[in-house]
């Protein structure tokens, strides 16, 4: 589940949301609209679903939108990039559970910062 937040920077607005995904689909995109007051902040959340095949470690973007919906010249839009989880990496820091020094913590270069044989 992805999490969104909008800040209203100006005045009484409703915004309407949209989000994409470079492979699968978005699911449940709730709420698909949103009206915080001046400075307020509302959240929406999201699914992506990703084909069973996918590679692990693909590069997958995000993009959320959210358009005025008085006006469809203002809108706003932010990015994020995300990687295909590997099956065998619960932590996901892309190193297997067979060679993970520590794996319930995120830790790709596997330092063992001090020097007790893990992480």
């Amino acid at each position: 589940m992805f999490t969104v937040a909008v800040r209203n920077m100006g005045g009484a607005a409703t915004w309407a949301l949209n989000a994409t995904t470079s492979l699968g689909s978005v699911r449940d995109l709730s709420p698909a609209s949103v009206s915080p007051g001046p400075g307020e902040v509302a959240t929406a959340t999201f699914y992506v679903d990703v084909p069973a095949g996918a590679e692990p470690g693909r590069s997958v973007e995000l993009r959320v939108i959210g358009t005025h919906s008085t006006d469809p010249d203002l809108f706003n839009t932010a990015k994020a990039d995300v990687s295909v989880a590997f099956p065998d990496d619960s932590d996901g820091d892309a190193v297997l559970e067979g060679q993970d020094n520590c794996p319930t913590v995120p830790n790709a270069g596997q330092v063992d910062s001090d020097g007790d044989g893990i992480h």
